[in-house]
This record gives structure tokens, C-alpha cells and sequence, in this order.
């Protein structure tokens, strides 16, 4: 039996792109190995702590395999495990030190261990793979505790150097974290792969029907994204409102996740779309935006706006998979000129990239007046958006297992 161990502590509480890559990933260890002992690491929450003090109450831990399959449409088999560690509120320096210690100790006598979350843990695996969605920097530059106590330094370096060297492979999400993490952890070139992240709608809509959207396209411009002031949703509202009068017609559509944290700035959201052709759609589910998608003719992005590339890489998109998804549904991507969306949108082949609020508005009003312009781009964004598909990322994913021999040719089915 070969033992595979996934590090993804939120994957109950938590649904976007860093659970969905973790998930996908497994779901291809799954189901493509044999006589594997597949299990995912996670931290206790409400709805798993019942499971926790029961570690091996297979009933609910065939809920969460079933409920985690339909949020994210995918087919795991019937062995994938949870192996759940209880979540500690204590911030204290030991309490800190013990719940790492915790969480290394699953790794011990594994024979694949993968971390699919954002930190410089080291582990124990035979073999160590830390996914890579956008890298923190070195504790010797970052770390609170650390940079307070600088006598502590030589523990922090000892510490980074054992992160760097316990791994024989780091997935990166784009080409913008890969230049990221070779900035900040000088990682040697041959242990890092690029491995997009898979966006999931296109499993779900098929060519024909993408290709006779483009032609039944409304008046809408589109936005997706959680409601953080980090996504510059704000001011893209504000810009919409300013620039009414270049486009009477359109109306702006602003779809996403909720935070607690942030209902402040999601109130003023609501507040300057009312009565301004702006409509607001919250914690919508799948099926529905998907809807939205279809019937959006512009795709608007513009997180980074006002950022230093730079000096704040953080908060850039890394990635960018809502814009992924709207170009697969043929939804135009107009988008902020930074991080990863230069890896998505081609400029004037499928989309525009900008560099200002000016440039936002030339490349709107061409789409929005050029509808010839519009339907080209829109073909051309269904076809780039395919490099990017579920598909793609199962067969690049199989390509690097195999290359770096991460599991013995044996287990394959």
C-alpha cells in the first residue's frame, strides 16, 4: 500500500480555487492509482467535530467524501480518508509549536506527503510536494515572532532552509507565483512545475452551446469575485456609475462570496448601486452564475488597481479563474494588466488588458460598438480558455507525476 497524505486544512469550511486545485488533485490520485491509501489532512470545524472525536466513524466521513464530491463535481473513490486535527485558538509560542508539531507528525512514514496550503511548513515524507499558490516569504524577512527577536534569527534561517530542502517538487499555480517563489526562496528551477489550475465550468458547458451563446449575448458587464476591498470591486462600481453616460444601456453585474469581515465595504457596494443600472448578486450558487455568464458580453477585472507590482505581488490576482470561466463561456475579458491574468487574456487576440481606468474605458467602448470586434473575441476566448480545463489539468498533472516518479508506475491502474 502506498500512502499519499494532502495537507488542505479548510477543505470543509472553506470553497474557492485553493480547495477546488487540492480536490481536483486528489480526485486524479484517486483515479488513476491503485493499492494507494489517499487521505486529507484537515483541521476540526463545525461540521467535522462530531467526526473528529470519533476518528474512525466511517459513516460521516463518507458524508463529507459525498459532500465535498458535489460541491466540487468530482468522483472520488470509496478509500479516500480524512485524518482531522483538532483547531486551537491558542496564539501563545507553544501552543503554536505543538499544533506544528501535530500537523508534522502526519507526515511521518508517508511515503507522498503534499501541502496544499499557503505557509513554510516542513515535513516528513519520503517524498514532499508543497503546492504552490502563492508563496509566503521567509520567515527571516516576514515572521512576526522573528523580525521582533532577532536573536532568534539563526532559528528562523535554520528553519527556512529545512522548508526549501524538504521538498522534491513545488506546483506552481502560474507563472506569476513561480517568479515569486524563486524571488523569495531561490528554489532550483528543475523542482518547480507549473500546473494551472483546473476551471471547473468548463466540464460543465459544452462547445455548441458557448459558440451559440455568442450571439444571444445582453448588454451586460460582468463581475466575479469575492466582496474584499482587495478585489477593487468599489471602484469599479464607481467607475461604472462616473461613465453611465457612455454606455446608457449596459448594466453592471457584480456576483460573489460573502465575508463576514467585510460587510462594511459590501454595504457601500449596495448603497452606490442602487438606482445606477447596477445589480448585486451574493453567494449565488453555481448554476446561477453560470447563467450570468452566458448572458455577459464584457468580463471586468481589477484587482491590483493602484498596486506596486512589485513591491505588493500579494495583492495581484496570482491566477485569475473567474476570468477563465467567463472567457469560457464566451464573456469578453477586459482585465487589469498585472499578475496573472497576462498569462490568460492575449491582448487584442481574446480580450484586452489595461493599464489604467483610460485604457478600461477605450477597450470597453470598442467591444460594447464593434460587434463583429466582440463575437471574434469571444470565440477566440472559448478556445484559449480550453489550455486551462479540468481535462488539461488531469493530463499536465499525470505528465509531472510521472516525470518527477513520484508514484511507482506499480500503483497505476
Amino acid at each position: 500500500m502506498y500512502t499519499i497524505k494532502i495537507y488542505c486544512p479548510n477543505i470543509i469550511s472553506g470553497y474557492g480555487g485553493a480547495e477546488g486545485y487540492v480536490l481536483t488533485l486528489a480526485s486524479y490520485l484517486s483515479n488513476t492509482y491503485k493499492n494507494i491509501d489517499l487521505s486529507m489532512v484537515i483541521y476540526a470545524t463545525t461540521e467535522c467535530k462530531e467526526c473528529a472525536n470519533h476518528e474512525n466513524d466511517r459513516p460521516m466521513k463518507n458524508q463529507m467524501r459525498e459532500e465535498l464530491s458535489k460541491k466540487y463535481n468530482l468522483a472520488f473513490s470509496d478509500e479516500l480518508d480524512f485524518i482531522i486535527l483538532p483547531e486551537s485558538k491558542n496564539n501563545s509560542v507553544i501552543s503554536k509549536y505543538c499544533a506544528h508539531t501535530r500537523l508534522r507528525g502526519t507526515s511521518t512514514g508517508t511515503d507522498l506527503y503534499i501541502n496544499g496550503f499557503h505557509n513554510v511548513h516542513y515535513f516528513h515524507g519520503r517524498k514532499n510536494i508543497h503546492i504552490i499558490h502563492f508563496p509566503a516569504p521567509p520567515r527571516v524577512q516576514a515572521s512576526p515572532f522573528f523580525t521582533k527577536h532577532r536573536f532568534f534569527k539563526p532559528v528562523a534561517a535554520a528553519l527556512d532552509s529545512r522548508y526549501r530542502n524538504c521538498y522534491d517538487l513545488f506546483l506552481c499555480n502560474s507563472a506569476f507565483t513561480k517568479k515569486w517563489l524563486e524571488h523569495y526562496w531561490h528554489v532550483n528551477e528543475d523542482l518547480i512545475q507549473i500546473l494551472y489550475p483546473p476551471v471547473l465550468i468548463l466540464d460543465e458547458k459544452r462547445d455548441s452551446q458557448n459558440r451559440d451563446s455568442i450571439n444571444q449575448k445582453e448588454k451586460n458587464i460582468l463581475m466575479v469575485s469575492r466582496f474584499d476591498p482587495r478585489k477593487k470591486i468599489l471602484e469599479l462600481v464607481d467607475f461604472f456609475i462616473e461613465n453611465n453616460a457612455h454606455y446608457p444601456e449596459w448594466r453592471l453585474l457584480v456576483a460573489g462570496s460573502t465575508d463576514r469581515r467585510y460587510q462594511s465595504y459590501l454595504d457601500v457596494i449596495e448603497k452606490r448601486a442602487q438606482n445606477n443600472n447596477i445589480y448585486i448578486y451574493k453567494d449565488i450558487a453555481p448554476i446561477e452564475l453560470a447563467c450570468l455568464y452566458q448572458k455577459s458580453s464584457i468580463f471586468w477585472h481589477a484587482m491590483g488597481l493602484d498596486v506596486d507590482e512589485e513591491k505588493d505581488p500579494l495583492d495581484l490576482e496570482h491566477f485569475g479563474i473567474t476570468t477563465v470561466e467567463a472567457m469560457s463561456a464566451g464573456v469578453v475579458p477586459i482585465v487589469i494588466n498585472k499578475g496573472g491574468q497576462k498569462e490568460i487574456v492575449d491582448h487584442g487576440i481574446n480580450g484586452y488588458r489595461w493599464n489604467n481606468l483610460k485604457e478600461l474605458r477605450m477597450y470597453t467602448r470598442a467591444v460594447m460598438l464593434d460587434e463583429t470586434l466582440r463575437q471574434s473575441l469571444a470565440r477566440a476566448a472559448i478556445e484559449k480558455s480550453k489550455i486551462f480545463s479540468r481535462e488539461s489539468f488531469y493530463q499536465h498533472a499525470d505528465e509531472i507525476f510521472q516525470r518527477f516518479s513520484l508514484i511507482p508506475e506499480e500503483y497505476r491502474k
